[in-house]
């Protein structure tokens, strides 16, 4: 199995035409798995995001204007996802997989109590 993988802080992808032109660079690259910090996204924006990505997605949310992160996977290896673990004082996100040799982590740490997630 071949996977390129990248970790990208995007300092926020809120904004429609940023978000595409992320996503868009993403996929030119032919990532396998894209673990993105900073995402800045809601429970509102994540099925949205889903969608314009166009492949399974994990994001641990926060709020619109600070943290958040996601890990984006494409469809160009074979990814079943086992178990997904968000903690809303870490805002991590997490996948264990049908292969045990493979789980993936994107971390946004804070200290914990100076910021809670919105909900």
């Amino acid at each position: 199995m071949n996977l390129k993988i990248a970790s990208l802080n995007v300092r926020g992808i809120g904004n429609n035409t940023e978000r595409r032109e992320v996503f868009n660079w993403l996929r030119s690259k032919n990532f396998s798995i894209c673990m993105l910090q900073e995402a800045h996204c809601t429970e509102n924006t994540r099925d949205i995001w889903t969608s314009e990505w166009g492949y399974k997605t994990l994001f641990s949310c926060c709020s619109s204007n600070k943290a958040g992160v996601g890990i984006l996977f494409k469809n160009n290896f074979n990814l079943k996802i086992l178990k997904a673990f968000v903690d809303p004082n870490v805002w991590p996100t997490s996948a264990g997989t049908d292969d045990p040799s493979l789980s993936f982590w994107s971390l946004g740490i804070t200290r914990i109590g100076k910021h809670k997630p919105e909900r």
